[in-house]
């Protein structure tokens, strides 16, 4: 709320939280007006995109009925009052960008799609910048690319692809 008077975080502002979490709270109430409604309304959409999203990975992997039962469930135990459903929480947030980011690896492994290992880079970029605890996830992301590169003849230069989709927005966050 104070950015509209020109204030920034971490210079002006105190604040813990990581840099982009900031920016979904900034769209929620620029969308939704700034009310503490808002950001639970723009948060039970995120959390709506991120049950499609691992809707869609799980039916690529597994099948129609995984991806049914995996969004489910997600629903189910994300909105529960036994983790705080209805709060805001970087948690919640962080969720859709490293779904999309394993999704954009499936996709990308085997068929060498080279842009989609930028992608994923980008989405695990993205899920640290909204909660720094998805670091296993990009170091997993890394294990994958290597098995892929080793198992199915996976181009060598996605590893320096899926990295430089993972720094890139660090960089430009800094400058």
């Amino acid at each position: 709320q104070r950015a509209k008077f020109g204030e920034l975080p971490y210079k002006d502002i105190f604040h813990s939280r990581p840099p982009l979490i900031h920016s979904l709270y900034w769209v929620a109430f620029k969308v939704f007006g700034e009310t503490e409604l808002a950001l639970h309304l723009f948060m039970n959409i995120w959390t709506l995109l991120t049950a499609l999203a691992l809707f869609i990975l799980n039916k690529k992997i597994f099948s129609l009925r995984v991806g049914y039962l995996s969004a489910l469930i997600f629903l189910i135990v994300s909105m529960g009052s036994s983790v705080n459903g209805q709060s805001a929480n970087t948690e919640i947030f962080m969720i859709l960008p490293i779904t999309l980011a394993f999704s954009f690896l499936y996709t990308a492994t085997g068929k060498s799609k080279s842009r989609h290992f930028v992608y994923s880079g980008l989405c695990l970029s993205a899920a640290l910048m909204l909660k720094p605890v998805a670091l296993p996830f990009a170091l997993f992301a890394f294990l994958l690319i290597a098995l892929s590169i080793s198992i199915e003849n996976t181009s060598k230069k996605s590893i320096v692809l899926f990295s430089l989709g993972l720094i890139t927005p660090w960089l430009v966050n800094i400058v």
